[in-house]
């Protein structure tokens, strides 16, 4: 199956400014904490309109394609398997991506209020 290459997704993305996808980054950093005895919730409420579930899963897919560099990772996921040790420029850049996957993946709701906060914010 032939996949889109990077630059294919990236032209079909831009929906959100950069300072947005900053803004997102930013928030999932921030709370980006290791917890080794946290647990999902047995239920998520939805809370949420179908309209800001959409598009937080367009934000973190953009967040995804345009800030997740997949070769780096593959190349730091490879050092690690080899070396069982990165240098500490890499760990931080290892850092970042498995927060954009954990954000991108577990975060959309955050994504929801975050683009509520910068519409609220937009019309003031």
């Amino acid at each position: 199956m032939n996949r889109p290459s990077r630059k294919k997704l990236q032209s079909r993305t831009n929906t959100f400014s950069d300072e947005t996808i900053d803004l997102l980054f930013s928030h999932i950093m921030a709370n980006d904490v290791v917890a080794h005895d946290s647990a999902l919730p047995d239920r998520v409420p939805v809370i949420f309109s179908d309209q800001d579930i959409h598009s937080a899963y367009c934000l973190a897919r953009e967040l995804f394609i345009r800030r997740l560099d997949i070769e780096l990772l593959y190349t730091l996921v490879l050092n690690i398997a080899v070396t069982g040790d990165l240098e500490v420029v890499e760990q931080r850049a290892f850092k970042d991506a498995r927060a954009i996957l954990t954000g991108c993946l577990l975060m959309p709701p955050l994504s929801c209020m975050i683009q509520r906060e910068l519409n609220n914010f937009q019309t003031l």
